[in-house]
C-alpha cells in the first residue's frame, strides 16, 4: 500500500473509532455514583422530572437506543478496552448498514428538534452547526432548571 493510501486508511479507521466512541457517549446511563454524563438519557430524565417528555420524544428516543445496540459491543470490547477474547474470535463488531447509520443521523436531528422545541429553543440543527451553539444554549438551560429546582427545595 502506498503512503499516501495507508494515510487514509488509518485516518479513516480512527475518525470511524471516534465517531462510534461519541454515539455511545450520547448514549451512555445518565450518571455513575455522584458523576453525571451530558447524554441522551440524561436529559430524558430531566424532561421526564419537569413534565416535558413527550411521545415524539420518547419514541426517537428508541430508535436512539436500538442504534447503540449496533455499535456499543464495538465500543466496549474493541475500542475502550481490547477485549482478548473478542480479538482472538475474530468477531465482528458494530456491524451495520449504510441505511442505519443514515437513519440514526435523520433521529438524532429529530431528537434535537423535538427537545430544543419543549425547551422553548426550536429546532436545534444538529447536522450542520460548526458553532458550540446549541450544546451552550442546553447546558445554560439545564442550569437553570437546576438552579431553580434548589430555590424551591430550599
Amino acid at each position: 500500500m502506498s503512503t499516501a493510501g495507508s494515510f487514509f486508511y488509518d485516518l479513516s479507521r480512527v475518525l470511524q473509532e471516534y465517531v462510534l466512541q461519541r454515539i455511545c457517549s450520547l448514549t451512555d446511563p445518565p450518571g455513575f455514583g455522584s458523576s453525571k454524563n451530558l447524554s441522551m438519557r440524561f436529559i430524558n430524565e430531566g424532561l421526564t422530572e419537569y413534565g416535558l417528555l413527550t411521545n415524539d420524544i420518547t419514541e426517537v428516543s428508541g430508535r436512539i437506543e436500538e442504534y447503540r445496540k449496533l455499535v456499543v459491543k464495538a465500543r466496549n470490547k474493541g475500542l475502550s478496552h481490547f477485549d482478548l477474547k473478542v480479538s482472538l474470535s475474530g468477531e465482528t463488531l458494530g456491524e451495520h448498514s449504510p441505511e442505519e447509520v443514515e437513519q440514526f443521523y435523520v433521529d438524532i436531528q429529530i431528537y434535537n428538534d423535538e427537545v430544543g422545541k419543549v425547551l422553548g429553543f426550536g429546532p436545534l440543527d444538529f447536522q450542520a452547526s460548526p458553532a458550540e451553539g446549541d450544546a451552550v444554549d442546553l447546558i445554560a438551560f439545564l442550569r437553570g432548571c437546576a438552579n431553580r429546582q434548589q430555590e424551591l427545595s430550599g
